[in-house]
Protein backbone atom coordinates (compact mmCIF):
# COMPACT_ATOMS: atom_id res chain seq x y z
CA UNK A 1 0.00 0.00 0.00
CA UNK A 2 1.14 3.74 -0.73
CA UNK A 3 -0.26 6.40 0.78
CA UNK A 4 -0.02 9.30 -1.78
CA UNK A 5 -1.20 11.98 0.83
CA UNK A 6 -1.51 12.52 4.34
CA UNK A 7 -4.90 11.89 5.68
CA UNK A 8 -6.21 14.98 8.36
CA UNK A 9 -7.58 14.22 11.44
CA UNK A 10 -11.34 13.68 11.36
CA UNK A 11 -14.36 13.17 13.45
CA UNK A 12 -14.90 9.49 14.59
CA UNK A 13 -19.08 9.87 14.34
CA UNK A 14 -20.82 7.42 16.40
CA UNK A 15 -22.98 5.08 14.02
CA UNK A 16 -20.80 2.24 12.58
CA UNK A 17 -22.81 2.32 9.19
CA UNK A 18 -21.56 1.41 5.62
CA UNK A 19 -22.65 2.29 2.17
CA UNK A 20 -21.29 1.81 -1.23
CA UNK A 21 -22.12 4.62 -3.34
CA UNK A 22 -21.69 3.62 -7.10
CA UNK A 23 -19.84 6.37 -8.78
CA UNK A 24 -20.89 8.31 -11.75
CA UNK A 25 -18.55 9.18 -15.26
CA UNK A 26 -19.18 12.90 -13.68
CA UNK A 27 -16.71 12.30 -10.78
CA UNK A 28 -18.75 14.64 -8.52
CA UNK A 29 -19.46 13.72 -4.73
CA UNK A 30 -22.61 13.72 -3.37
CA UNK A 31 -24.34 15.35 -0.16
CA UNK A 32 -27.43 13.99 1.24
CA UNK A 33 -30.31 15.36 0.77
CA UNK A 34 -32.30 13.73 3.89
CA UNK A 35 -36.02 14.06 3.33
CA UNK A 36 -37.06 10.41 3.59
CA UNK A 37 -38.93 9.58 0.32
CA UNK A 38 -40.51 5.88 2.60
CA UNK A 39 -44.17 6.59 3.84
CA UNK A 40 -43.70 5.52 6.81
CA UNK A 41 -40.52 3.99 7.27
CA UNK A 42 -40.39 4.56 10.89
CA UNK A 43 -43.45 2.54 11.48
CA UNK A 44 -44.78 4.69 13.91
CA UNK A 45 -48.42 4.63 11.42
CA UNK A 46 -50.53 1.80 13.21
CA UNK A 47 -52.81 -0.79 11.11
CA UNK A 48 -53.60 -4.27 10.24
CA UNK A 49 -50.76 -3.44 7.50
CA UNK A 50 -48.70 -0.70 8.12
CA UNK A 51 -49.68 2.20 6.38
CA UNK A 52 -47.25 2.90 3.33
CA UNK A 53 -46.27 -0.78 2.95
CA UNK A 54 -47.63 -4.51 1.69
CA UNK A 55 -47.34 -7.58 3.40
CA UNK A 56 -47.47 -11.05 2.15
CA UNK A 57 -46.74 -14.65 3.55
CA UNK A 58 -46.98 -18.52 3.51
CA UNK A 59 -49.23 -19.78 5.73
CA UNK A 60 -48.06 -19.17 9.72
CA UNK A 61 -46.03 -16.41 9.03
CA UNK A 62 -47.29 -13.41 10.56
CA UNK A 63 -46.50 -9.83 9.99
CA UNK A 64 -46.74 -7.07 13.58
CA UNK A 65 -45.64 -3.69 14.92
CA UNK A 66 -43.84 -4.14 18.14
CA UNK A 67 -42.18 -2.08 20.73
CA UNK A 68 -39.00 -3.39 20.03
CA UNK A 69 -37.97 -0.49 18.06
CA UNK A 70 -34.52 1.11 17.29
CA UNK A 71 -36.77 5.05 17.83
CA UNK A 72 -39.69 5.71 18.62
CA UNK A 73 -42.78 3.38 19.51
CA UNK A 74 -42.78 0.79 17.08
CA UNK A 75 -40.76 -1.42 14.29
CA UNK A 76 -41.89 -3.76 11.72
CA UNK A 77 -41.33 -7.24 12.76
CA UNK A 78 -41.63 -10.32 10.44
CA UNK A 79 -42.22 -13.76 12.23
CA UNK A 80 -40.82 -17.17 10.88
CA UNK A 81 -42.08 -20.12 12.73
CA UNK A 82 -42.19 -22.47 10.14
CA UNK A 83 -41.06 -23.16 5.93
CA UNK A 84 -42.06 -20.68 3.96
CA UNK A 85 -41.54 -16.96 2.89
CA UNK A 86 -42.68 -13.90 3.89
CA UNK A 87 -42.44 -10.01 1.74
CA UNK A 88 -42.95 -6.73 2.98
CA UNK A 89 -43.09 -4.12 0.17
CA UNK A 90 -43.13 -0.37 -0.11
CA UNK A 91 -45.47 1.70 -1.87
CA UNK A 92 -43.61 3.17 -5.42
CA UNK A 93 -41.57 6.22 -4.92
CA UNK A 94 -40.91 8.53 -7.79
CA UNK A 95 -37.27 8.65 -9.27
CA UNK A 96 -35.25 10.34 -11.99
CA UNK A 97 -33.22 8.23 -14.22
CA UNK A 98 -29.29 8.32 -13.92
CA UNK A 99 -29.51 10.29 -10.43
CA UNK A 100 -27.91 9.04 -6.98
CA UNK A 101 -30.03 7.52 -4.04
CA UNK A 102 -29.35 6.35 -0.94
CA UNK A 103 -30.84 3.60 1.28
CA UNK A 104 -30.59 3.45 5.13
CA UNK A 105 -32.35 1.17 7.40
CA UNK A 106 -32.19 -0.82 10.48
CA UNK A 107 -32.48 -4.33 11.44
CA UNK A 108 -31.74 -6.60 14.05
CA UNK A 109 -32.69 -10.60 13.75
CA UNK A 110 -33.93 -13.53 15.66
CA UNK A 111 -32.70 -17.36 14.71
CA UNK A 112 -31.68 -17.20 11.23
CA UNK A 113 -28.84 -19.69 11.71
CA UNK A 114 -27.74 -22.51 14.36
CA UNK A 115 -24.25 -22.27 13.41
CA UNK A 116 -23.55 -18.50 14.18
CA UNK A 117 -22.79 -16.76 11.06
CA UNK A 118 -22.82 -19.27 8.37
CA UNK A 119 -25.70 -19.96 5.84
CA UNK A 120 -28.18 -22.81 7.86
CA UNK A 121 -31.01 -22.57 5.43
CA UNK A 122 -32.64 -19.58 6.16
CA UNK A 123 -32.04 -16.07 4.44
CA UNK A 124 -33.24 -12.38 4.02
CA UNK A 125 -32.67 -9.63 2.40
CA UNK A 126 -33.20 -6.25 0.31
CA UNK A 127 -34.29 -5.60 -2.87
CA UNK A 128 -34.88 -2.46 -4.82
CA UNK A 129 -37.13 -2.79 -7.69
CA UNK A 130 -36.83 -0.24 -10.52
CA UNK A 131 -40.01 0.42 -13.13
CA UNK A 132 -40.53 2.69 -16.15
CA UNK A 133 -43.18 4.91 -16.22
CA UNK A 134 -46.08 1.95 -16.88
CA UNK A 135 -44.53 0.55 -13.79
CA UNK A 136 -42.85 -2.38 -15.97
CA UNK A 137 -40.00 -3.70 -13.90
CA UNK A 138 -36.62 -2.76 -15.27
CA UNK A 139 -34.62 -4.85 -12.86
CA UNK A 140 -33.38 -5.40 -9.28
CA UNK A 141 -30.92 -4.18 -6.82
CA UNK A 142 -30.16 -6.70 -4.38
CA UNK A 143 -28.30 -6.59 -0.57
CA UNK A 144 -28.77 -9.64 1.56
CA UNK A 145 -28.22 -9.25 5.39
CA UNK A 146 -25.80 -11.25 7.26
CA UNK A 147 -26.67 -15.28 7.92
CA UNK A 148 -27.14 -15.71 11.98
CA UNK A 149 -29.06 -13.59 14.68
CA UNK A 150 -28.33 -9.69 15.59
CA UNK A 151 -28.96 -8.89 18.77
CA UNK A 152 -28.85 -5.24 18.75
CA UNK A 153 -30.15 -2.90 16.11
CA UNK A 154 -27.55 -3.25 13.30
CA UNK A 155 -27.66 -0.22 9.68
CA UNK A 156 -27.37 -1.21 6.56
CA UNK A 157 -26.45 1.39 4.11
CA UNK A 158 -25.92 1.44 0.47
CA UNK A 159 -26.84 3.54 -2.71
CA UNK A 160 -27.92 2.61 -5.98
CA UNK A 161 -28.47 4.81 -9.32
CA UNK A 162 -31.30 4.68 -11.15
CA UNK A 163 -30.86 2.85 -14.56
CA UNK A 164 -32.15 4.16 -17.79
CA UNK A 165 -35.84 4.84 -18.13
CA UNK A 166 -36.58 4.27 -14.82
CA UNK A 167 -39.30 6.27 -13.19
CA UNK A 168 -40.64 4.90 -9.78
CA UNK A 169 -38.75 2.08 -7.49
CA UNK A 170 -40.24 0.23 -4.41
CA UNK A 171 -38.57 -1.45 -1.36
CA UNK A 172 -39.33 -5.45 -0.51
CA UNK A 173 -37.59 -7.36 2.11
CA UNK A 174 -38.03 -10.81 1.95
CA UNK A 175 -37.38 -13.76 4.26
CA UNK A 176 -36.78 -17.16 3.78
CA UNK A 177 -36.80 -20.36 5.33
CA UNK A 178 -35.92 -23.46 3.66
CA UNK A 179 -37.31 -26.96 4.05
CA UNK A 180 -33.82 -27.93 5.00
CA UNK A 181 -33.40 -25.22 8.03
CA UNK A 182 -32.93 -26.84 11.04
CA UNK A 183 -32.19 -23.72 13.51
CA UNK A 184 -34.47 -21.36 15.85
CA UNK A 185 -37.44 -19.79 14.79
CA UNK A 186 -36.42 -16.93 13.19
CA UNK A 187 -37.83 -13.02 13.59
CA UNK A 188 -36.89 -10.07 11.82
CA UNK A 189 -37.14 -6.63 12.89
CA UNK A 190 -36.87 -3.42 10.97
CA UNK A 191 -37.23 -0.04 12.03
CA UNK A 192 -36.53 3.30 10.61
CA UNK A 193 -36.18 2.36 6.52
CA UNK A 194 -34.90 5.60 4.86
CA UNK A 195 -34.63 6.53 0.82
CA UNK A 196 -33.16 10.38 0.30
CA UNK A 197 -31.53 11.80 -2.73
CA UNK A 198 -28.17 12.42 -3.22
CA UNK A 199 -27.16 15.62 -4.55
CA UNK A 200 -23.63 16.26 -6.54
CA UNK A 201 -20.75 18.49 -5.39
CA UNK A 202 -16.62 18.46 -5.92
CA UNK A 203 -14.09 16.46 -4.81
CA UNK A 204 -11.55 17.93 -2.49
CA UNK A 205 -8.81 18.92 -4.51
CA UNK A 206 -6.67 18.25 -1.26
CA UNK A 207 -8.02 14.92 -0.40
CA UNK A 208 -6.50 11.87 1.02
CA UNK A 209 -5.12 8.69 -1.38
CA UNK A 210 -4.11 5.31 -0.64
CA UNK A 211 -2.81 3.56 -3.46
CA UNK A 212 -3.28 -0.46 -3.29
CA UNK A 213 -1.27 -2.62 -5.72
CA UNK A 214 -2.24 -6.00 -4.93
CA UNK A 215 -3.69 -8.31 -7.83
CA UNK A 216 -4.17 -11.89 -7.42
CA UNK A 217 -2.63 -14.59 -9.70
CA UNK A 218 -5.30 -17.16 -9.91
CA UNK A 219 -7.85 -18.93 -11.69
CA UNK A 220 -6.35 -19.30 -15.22
CA UNK A 221 -5.28 -15.19 -14.51
CA UNK A 222 -1.82 -13.82 -15.63
CA UNK A 223 0.74 -11.01 -15.18
CA UNK A 224 1.79 -9.60 -18.91
CA UNK A 225 4.66 -6.88 -19.08
CA UNK A 226 2.54 -3.85 -19.00
CA UNK A 227 4.73 -0.40 -19.72
CA UNK A 228 1.52 1.81 -18.30
CA UNK A 229 1.21 0.24 -15.19
CA UNK A 230 2.46 1.09 -12.05
CA UNK A 231 4.01 -1.19 -11.70
CA UNK A 232 5.29 -2.37 -15.36
CA UNK A 233 2.88 -5.12 -15.11
CA UNK A 234 -0.92 -5.86 -14.99
CA UNK A 235 -2.54 -8.82 -14.18
CA UNK A 236 -5.15 -9.81 -17.14
CA UNK A 237 -8.03 -12.10 -17.46
CA UNK A 238 -8.27 -13.38 -20.77
CA UNK A 239 -11.27 -14.85 -23.16
CA UNK A 240 -11.47 -18.95 -22.94
CA UNK A 241 -8.07 -19.09 -20.41
CA UNK A 242 -9.47 -16.94 -17.03
CA UNK A 243 -12.58 -18.33 -15.11
CA UNK A 244 -15.38 -16.54 -14.90
CA UNK A 245 -16.30 -14.90 -11.75
CA UNK A 246 -12.06 -14.94 -11.11
CA UNK A 247 -10.70 -11.60 -8.64
CA UNK A 248 -8.38 -9.80 -10.07
CA UNK A 249 -7.73 -7.92 -7.03
CA UNK A 250 -9.14 -8.69 -3.30
CA UNK A 251 -7.69 -9.07 0.07
CA UNK A 252 -6.48 -5.74 1.20
CA UNK A 253 -8.42 -5.81 4.21
CA UNK A 254 -7.20 -2.26 5.93
CA UNK A 255 -8.58 -0.33 7.85
CA UNK A 256 -6.24 2.82 7.12
CA UNK A 257 -9.24 5.09 5.74
CA UNK A 258 -10.59 7.75 8.47
CA UNK A 259 -14.41 7.82 8.71
CA UNK A 260 -16.30 9.56 6.28
CA UNK A 261 -17.02 9.31 2.54
CA UNK A 262 -14.22 7.36 0.36
CA UNK A 263 -14.26 6.80 -3.37
CA UNK A 264 -12.45 3.74 -4.49
CA UNK A 265 -10.77 3.90 -8.13
CA UNK A 266 -9.98 0.97 -10.38
CA UNK A 267 -7.65 1.47 -13.14
CA UNK A 268 -8.93 -1.08 -16.07
CA UNK A 269 -8.63 -1.56 -19.82
CA UNK A 270 -10.16 -4.01 -22.50
CA UNK A 271 -9.13 -6.18 -25.09
CA UNK A 272 -12.34 -5.40 -26.78
CA UNK A 273 -14.83 -2.34 -26.16
CA UNK A 274 -17.63 -3.51 -28.82
CA UNK A 275 -19.70 -5.81 -26.53
CA UNK A 276 -22.51 -4.48 -24.77
CA UNK A 277 -21.66 -7.24 -21.78
CA UNK A 278 -20.69 -7.70 -18.67
CA UNK A 279 -17.21 -7.98 -18.31
CA UNK A 280 -16.11 -6.66 -14.88
CA UNK A 281 -18.08 -6.09 -11.56
CA UNK A 282 -16.52 -3.50 -9.02
CA UNK A 283 -16.87 -3.00 -5.23
CA UNK A 284 -16.34 -3.02 -1.29
CA UNK A 285 -16.53 -5.23 1.39
CA UNK A 286 -16.08 -5.11 4.89
CA UNK A 287 -15.66 -7.57 7.65
CA UNK A 288 -15.49 -8.17 11.32
CA UNK A 289 -16.80 -5.38 13.86
CA UNK A 290 -18.05 -3.28 10.18
CA UNK A 291 -20.95 -6.21 10.08
CA UNK A 292 -22.24 -5.01 6.28
CA UNK A 293 -20.44 -7.22 3.90
CA UNK A 294 -21.14 -6.36 0.58
CA UNK A 295 -23.46 -3.34 -0.42
CA UNK A 296 -24.70 -2.57 -4.29
CA UNK A 297 -21.39 -2.41 -6.71
CA UNK A 298 -21.34 -1.80 -9.82
CA UNK A 299 -21.10 -3.95 -13.13
CA UNK A 300 -19.21 -2.44 -15.81
CA UNK A 301 -20.06 -3.44 -20.02
CA UNK A 302 -17.13 -3.93 -22.14
CA UNK A 303 -18.93 -0.44 -24.53
CA UNK A 304 -18.36 1.50 -20.85
CA UNK A 305 -14.90 1.62 -22.09
CA UNK A 306 -13.57 4.69 -24.36
CA UNK A 307 -11.10 2.88 -26.40
CA UNK A 308 -10.03 -0.20 -26.20
CA UNK A 309 -6.40 -1.41 -24.91
CA UNK A 310 -6.61 2.15 -22.68
CA UNK A 311 -6.49 2.54 -19.50
CA UNK A 312 -9.81 4.30 -17.76
CA UNK A 313 -10.87 4.69 -14.26
CA UNK A 314 -14.07 3.31 -12.97
CA UNK A 315 -15.20 4.28 -9.18
CA UNK A 316 -17.32 3.11 -6.73
CA UNK A 317 -18.36 5.50 -3.48
CA UNK A 318 -18.69 4.02 -0.29
CA UNK A 319 -18.85 5.63 3.66
CA UNK A 320 -16.14 4.72 5.85
CA UNK A 321 -17.68 3.59 9.32
CA UNK A 322 -15.78 4.00 12.82
CA UNK A 323 -14.12 -0.25 13.07
CA UNK A 324 -13.62 -3.00 10.95
CA UNK A 325 -11.62 -4.04 7.87
CA UNK A 326 -12.32 -3.39 4.19
CA UNK A 327 -11.41 -4.86 0.99
CA UNK A 328 -11.70 -3.91 -2.87
CA UNK A 329 -11.94 -6.01 -5.34
CA UNK A 330 -12.25 -6.37 -9.37
CA UNK A 331 -14.47 -9.92 -10.34
CA UNK A 332 -14.11 -11.08 -14.12
CA UNK A 333 -17.41 -11.48 -15.86
CA UNK A 334 -15.98 -12.62 -19.23
CA UNK A 335 -16.97 -10.04 -22.49
CA UNK A 336 -13.36 -10.02 -23.09
CA UNK A 337 -9.72 -9.55 -22.12
CA UNK A 338 -9.63 -7.36 -18.86
CA UNK A 339 -6.48 -5.83 -17.60
CA UNK A 340 -6.05 -4.67 -14.06
CA UNK A 341 -3.57 -2.25 -12.90
CA UNK A 342 -4.45 -0.79 -9.29
CA UNK A 343 -6.81 0.48 -7.00
CA UNK A 344 -6.61 4.36 -5.60
CA UNK A 345 -8.78 5.30 -2.49
CA UNK A 346 -9.65 8.52 -2.05
CA UNK A 347 -11.05 10.17 1.21
CA UNK A 348 -13.81 12.65 0.38
CA UNK A 349 -15.52 14.07 3.37
CA UNK A 350 -16.81 13.32 6.79
CA UNK A 351 -19.95 13.88 8.95
CA UNK A 352 -18.95 16.65 11.06
CA UNK A 353 -21.42 16.30 14.21
CA UNK A 354 -23.33 13.82 16.04
CA UNK A 355 -26.41 15.86 14.93
CA UNK A 356 -25.56 15.67 10.94
CA UNK A 357 -24.93 11.63 11.09
CA UNK A 358 -28.29 11.51 12.99
CA UNK A 359 -30.48 13.27 10.38
CA UNK A 360 -29.14 11.10 7.36
CA UNK A 361 -29.42 7.55 9.26
CA UNK A 362 -32.28 7.92 11.96
CA UNK A 363 -34.05 11.12 10.92
CA UNK A 364 -34.68 14.94 11.57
Amino acid sequence: MKVVSEPKTLFAGTIAVAVLLVFRASWMCAAVETRNLICNGDFEEAGASPPGWETEASEGESFSLVTDALTGNRALKISMPVVGNATVTSQPFAVTAGEDYLLTFWYRADGMSAKGGNYDGCAAGCWIVWQDPEEKELGRTLSNLPYGPVPDYRASTFTATAPEGAASAFLKYGVNVGQDYKGPATSLFIDQVRWMKLSKGSIPADAPKWEYLSRMLCSGLKFVADREAAQGQAIVAEVGKANKNSLLTWGQYTSEQPVGECLAVFRLKVKDNTRKEPVASLGVTGHGSLNYGLSSGKTLLATDFKKPGVYQDFAVRFVRPEEGILEFFVQYLGATDLSFDKTTVIHLATFATDKEQAAIWLGE
